[in-house]
């Protein structure tokens, strides 16, 4: 809606077909120019392709690629993870953003000023805690940061900018359900410096300015929108760890080896 509402026609999809029927229906009915394909799976190259290219072709170009695109999953522990978690989360998470990312690559080139944003995570690139099952969020979206990187420095030659978005805890209806428990609420905002989650939309207007004119000289940047979390939020011990103190101390041979 705020994309709409600065004046961008919206080109969307969505693997729900409701849901992007309805997201459609209400962009329209505010008065505002929206085009959805429907159902549409970013994870298969085909779908992705045939999206990026159906809206150029009605369009005639691509200025501007949002990735946020993604499936919420249960988290797990590298202990815990099989085979099949590791490649639904490189689908789920990181074939997402590639697929239409390649696709749209020399349409946003043609432009001259061409805009990606990728969205990440907060504490991706950065952290690691031994106590939360993060494991396949953490590298995946690590991963979109470094592709991020990568694509503002192949782009820069041709006016592209790319930069990516670190959200930490929103709330969003998939977890409406954590969130209206009183005392979840509570553990979880006391995470973060603001002491609330994050609101769609306020995640969307970092997006949007991105993307915007107004951020005409940032490229390369991971922009973190996590409400002063990775600010205050403590480093955690890896349960079961060795102290510093009674770590051995190796040879220079054992440490080669």
């Amino acid at each position: 809606m705020l994309f709409a509402r600065d004046g961008a026609i919206v080109c969307g999809c969505d693997i729900d077909e409701r849901a992007a029927l309805q997201t459609v229906a209400e962009l329209r009915a505010a008065g505002y120019t929206m085009w959805s394909r429907q159902p549409v799976d970013l994870a298969q190259p085909e779908e992705a392709a045939a999206w990026v290219d159906a809206a150029a072709s009605k369009f005639g170009r691509i200025d501007i690629l949002y990735n946020n695109a993604g499936a919420v999953g249960p988290g797990t522990y590298f202990k815990d993870l099989t085979v099949e978690d590791w490649r639904r989360a490189t689908s789920n998470m990181l074939d997402v953003v590639f697929y239409p990312t390649r696709y749209a690559w020399p349409e946003l080139i043609a432009t001259g000023a061409g805009v990606i944003v990728n969205t990440a995570a907060a504490g991706a690139a950065h952290r690691a805690y031994g106590d939360a099952p993060v494991v396949l969020g953490f590298t995946f979206k690590a991963a979109v940061i470094a592709l991020t990187r990568q694509l503002a420095a192949e782009g820069a030659p041709f006016g592209l900018r790319a930069n990516s978005l670190s959200p930490g805890q929103v709330r969003i209806p998939a977890y409406e359900a954590i969130y209206s428990d009183p005392d979840q609420y509570s553990a979880r905002s006391g995470l973060v410096a603001l002491g609330r989650p994050a609101s769609p939309e306020e995640v969307a207007r970092c997006a949007l300015f991105l993307a915007s004119d107004a951020a005409s000289y940032v490229t390369g940047c991971d922009l973190v929108v996590d409400g002063g979390s990775s600010t205050i939020r403590p480093a955690q011990r890896v349960p079961g760890a060795a102290s510093a103190t009674s770590v051995p101390v190796r040879s220079e041979k054992e440490q080669l080896l």
